[in-house]
């Protein structure tokens, strides 16, 4: 079982820095906005995609998902948000991110929105990714109320 990691932030004099993926879409913008407790966080901007303009709001595909990314920035954030995006990535790749973060000590916050991709038709993928996903989040956190635990195994 894993470790539980504070979501606190580390000082009290400091605030909570945070490395939301994708900082940029919609939804995380409208969070920051509504949400008190936010309001004193600190938010990473989305790294912009190569290739993309450095003016460009462009946030796929999501740079932070990269583990070398992690490697590289671990020391600019304390927690992992992790809401969109992730759809490209393989189940392997999800591992490596994963265990970057928990090399680290960088708890990942997952929100379920889906549970079925709406952009795929396959929802195959989907469910290997949450394979990786879910048992990872520390917390783990649905826009529903939960029917009990999450299961061990979406694919299973």
């Amino acid at each position: 079982m894993r470790s539980r990691v504070s979501l606190a932030a580390p000082k009290a004099e400091r605030r909570i820095r945070v490395a939301s993926v994708p900082a940029g879409h919609v939804y995380v913008r409208r969070l920051q906005q509504r949400t008190r407790a936010n309001r004193g966080a600190i938010r990473l901007a989305d790294p912009h995609p190569t290739g993309a303009p450095s003016t460009s709001p462009q946030w796929w595909p999501p740079v932070m998902l990269d583990p070398r990314w992690v490697g590289t920035h671990h020391g600019e954030f304390d927690v992992f948000p992790l809401h969109f995006g992730f759809d490209a990535q393989s189940p392997d790749a999800l591992a490596e991110l994963v265990a970057e973060l928990e090399r680290w000590g960088k708890p990942i916050v997952y929100t379920v929105h889906d549970l079925r991709n709406p952009h795929q038709r396959d929802p195959a993928p989907h469910l290997k990714d949450l394979d990786v996903l879910v048992p990872a989040a520390d917390p783990l956190i649905t826009l529903t109320p939960p029917g009990g635990s999450p299961p061990l195994s979406f694919t299973a």
